[in-house]
């Protein structure tokens, strides 16, 4: 987990969330590998950054950009709509 702000950002949840929009996409069960090249990632760095705990931001924000996901909802859970 990684603190931001005093908010606790817990990295596997990010990853999951992510992981269940490309779900969506593709109808099965994505890989770690298929997160990682929609994030830009190679496999071999994504696994790097997993172990290490490492979120990888900017790429997140890119991919989340692209696919006009709602960033609110990928980091903490909240869709934007819950907050009106």
């Amino acid at each position: 987990m990684t603190k931001c702000n005093e908010i606790i950002l817990d990295r596997d949840l990010i990853m999951y969330r992510l992981a269940f929009h490309l779900e969506q996409k593709v109808s099965n069960k994505p890989t770690g590998k298929m997160v990682a090249t929609a994030l830009g990632i190679s496999p071999m760095n994504f696994r790097t950054m997993k172990n290490r705990e490492v979120i990888p931001f900017q790429q997140i924000i890119k991919y989340a950009i692209t696919q006009n996901l709602d960033l609110n909802y990928i980091f903490s859970g909240n869709s934007i709509k819950h907050l009106y």
